[in-house]
């Protein structure tokens, strides 16, 4: 029997679903082959450029002997693994910087509400998603939910969607996996500009599931919020901001306004920064310098609104002329 297997796709139309499907087909064999229980074989996910820490698979171990229960975990993912060359660029080191720390203030929470709400009997009301890396799955509920989600383009974003609308609880590995981040400008609104079109997926998700109107309803607004907040937050801000600064002689409320705006981004860099520090006792001498130069974070944030307009302008286009919604993926 083969030990591993190698699947490639090329040309136009590739998609990493029908890769991790045609290897989950070649699993689900291999099982069937030597008569191998499904809730025994775990099926990991991982990027070309995706390395583990090294705690991980112990960890991991841990948790399935001592909870026979669990079917899925999700790493935490630290996008700092090329770091030191990002550096040359403020902003796509800023961007490296905001991502990780917004796994640990955002989405890791979602996770922890989720399983806890799960774990009572209740249904989430704020699905997580996958990051598409780092995740761990369990052969039989990958086949309970129809494998990896391939209708859209982020299939990690996706299966989460799908295993916890399953009332299946994602248990969080604690231990990164460290992955790189866009090192170009253009590679960084392409890659926003993915998960954003990946994040809008979640409506055809909770719409097709149905439990409950009100409870569709709530994760629906919840994600309304989440993709409305990252299509126009920075440009909100920033546009408050400039007219809070314009009529900053002759307006005490504008006084009153422009303190707040600038007190707020100024106290989220700085907790952004924070956090990124306590992460890794090990940051380079460089990433704690260029860590106080907030002013890039800032511009990192706002850059982050410019991959939705692309999406929304590419979705549009799919809609009117029927062209093809392609993604350039980052070079691994």
């Amino acid at each position: 029997m083969d030990l591993l297997r190698l699947v490639e796709y090329c040309g136009t139309g590739r998609s990493r679903a029908k890769q991790l499907n045609e290897v989950l087909h070649w699993i689900d064999q291999s099982t069937k082959d030597q008569m191998l229980d499904p809730n025994q074989v775990w099926v990991a996910v991982y990027d070309a450029d995706s390395r583990p820490h090294p705690k991980t698979f112990d960890y991991f171990l841990w948790k399935i002997q001592k909870n026979k229960e669990l079917k899925a975990f999700q790493q935490t993912i630290d996008y700092r693994l090329n770091e030191k060359s990002l550096i040359k660029n403020p902003t796509l080191w800023a961007n490296s910087i905001h991502h990780t720390a917004r796994c640990y203030l955002s989405e890791i929470p979602l996770f922890l509400n989720s399983n806890a709400r799960i774990q009572k009997g209740k249904k989430s009301n704020y699905p997580p998603y996958y990051m598409g890396h780092g995740e761990f799955i369990r052969l039989d509920l990958l086949k309970q939910v129809g494998g990896f989600p391939n209708e859209g383009f982020c299939d990690g974003i996706q299966l989460g969607f799908v295993v916890t609308l399953c009332d299946q609880a994602t248990e969080i590995i604690p231990y990164p996996d460290f992955c790189e981040s866009p090192a170009s400008l253009s590679s960084m609104i392409e890659q926003h500009s993915m998960w954003f079109t990946g994040l809008l997926s979640v409506f055809s998700h909770i719409l097709r599931n149905k439990k409950g109107s009100l409870l569709a309803l709530r994760q629906c607004l919840f994600y309304l919020g989440q993709s409305t907040i990252w299509f126009i937050c920075p440009l909100f801000f920033f546009t408050l901001f400039l007219a809070c600064f314009h009529q900053f002689l002759g307006n005490p409320f504008a006084i009153i306004s422009f303190i707040l705006i600038s007190g707020s981004i100024l106290a989220y860099i700085r907790l952004i920064g924070r956090v990124s520090l306590e992460l890794d006792k090990t940051f380079s001498r460089e990433g704690v310098g260029a860590i106080k130069s907030w002013g890039w974070v800032i511009l990192s944030i706002s850059a982050r609104s410019i991959g939705p307009w692309v999406s929304i302008f590419r979705l549009l286009k799919r809609k009117v002329f029927n062209h093809p919604l392609n993604f350039r993926k980052m070079p691994r």
